[in-house]
């Protein structure tokens, strides 16, 4: 994440194109995608190591993470002191992998270097998802919708 400021969205529906407010968004591109899955993959093994958490099943990713983030702010987290941008990059990735394993949609780059804002975007149902932006939202704010709550929220738009 680039910064800590709060984003001031993290689903939008009616899109009949992904949000530019952003950036543009950068072509598809098989370079991209892997480069995404390389980079989960090592956030899901500093996870591990961190939590002693197996973070495999996408369907269980979102309760998963939730429980870290429950054990944090018990736990006394504070975001002043905290690392957010650790917190915030590697549960978006791990957020955004299981989002799109469960639901699918296409993953909306706008940057090769920054991922906040990377978005999922289903064109068919016009929404667009940013977990990176709920992800922030639950590090900065104790009382936040769940990430389970925000995926299931998700699944369940028409």
């Amino acid at each position: 994440m680039s910064n800590l400021k709060m984003p001031p969205f993290d689903l939008l529906t009616a899109q009949a194109e992904p949000y530019t407010g952003f950036g543009d968004p950068l072509p598809d591109s098989t370079e991209r995608i892997q480069k995404f899955n390389s980079v989960v993959e090592g956030a899901r093994i500093r996870l591990k190591e961190g939590f002693a958490l197996r973070l495999n099943d996408g369907s269980l990713i979102p309760a998963q993470l939730d429980k870290i983030i429950d054990d944090m702010w018990g736990k006394a987290w504070s975001p002043k002191e905290g690392n957010v941008n650790l917190f915030a990059t590697d549960f978006g990735l791990l957020l955004t992998y299981a989002i799109n394993s469960q639901l699918g949609g296409n993953i909306i780059f706008r940057s090769d270097v920054d991922v906040s804002h990377l978005s999922v975007w289903w064109p068919e149902r016009k929404l667009e998802a940013f977990p990176f932006h709920h992800v922030l939202k639950c590090l900065l704010e104790k009382n936040t919708n769940s990430l389970e709550s925000f995926v299931r929220g998700i699944s369940e738009f028409r």
